[in-house]
């Protein structure tokens, strides 16, 4: 939906990247989606460092806060917070109770993809179909944005009473709550 670039080899973010180049991405994709892609923190490349950047940077994303900082004069530098929905890929989920609750998780393999329907969306990315569908899902929005604002709030909170009944976490209801606001607007 985001441009026929982007494919299983060519993802915008990555978690090899610094925690500091991660966040300022997150930033500038606002209202868009970012993929941060393969964590791995077992592959011999330092996995605790992955641990602790993975800490730092979904607790961020999870608390929309970004992390304040000096320059050398201590005048305070522009902090940068997540404005968009991170996606991430690996073979591995971030360690700790707390962590995990700011995120919703989604264990795959490779048997739980329908690979004809995959291949069918692979075609529509490469004829600039999706590009089109979420043209088309922009246009139909950005009018009635001021007017949504109050309208999904309200929802949100609706749904994120419904999620609090039946989940005992802070966190989870929140995003599953953002989630299906999100996807219930876009169907």
């Amino acid at each position: 939906h985001f441009g026929r670039a982007f494919n299983a080899q060519a993802m915008p973010g990555s978690w090899l990247s610094t925690a500091n180049y991660m966040e300022r991405q997150a930033f500038s994709a606002k209202d868009c989606i970012i993929v941060m892609d393969d964590f791995r923190p077992n592959d011999g490349m330092g996995g605790l460092s992955m641990h602790q950047k993975a800490e730092t940077f979904i607790r961020g994303v999870g608390n929309v806060a970004g992390r304040g900082r000096l320059n050398a004069d201590a005048s305070a530098k522009k902090t940068y917070h997540s404005r968009g929905l991170v996606i991430s890929t690996g073979e591995d989920a971030p360690q700790g109770e707390s962590l995990r609750a700011r995120m919703a998780l989604v264990e795959m393999t490779r048997h739980d993809m329908d690979l004809r329907c995959l291949s069918i969306s692979q075609a529509d990315r490469d004829s600039g179909a999706l590009v089109e569908a979420m043209s088309g899902y922009i246009q139909w929005l950005a009018p009635q944005m001021d007017e949504l604002r109050t309208t999904l709030r309200g929802r949100h909170l609706a749904i994120l009473d419904e999620y609090n009944q039946s989940i005992k976490s802070l966190r989870t209801p929140f995003v599953c709550a953002y989630l299906f606001v999100a996807f219930e607007l876009f169907c």
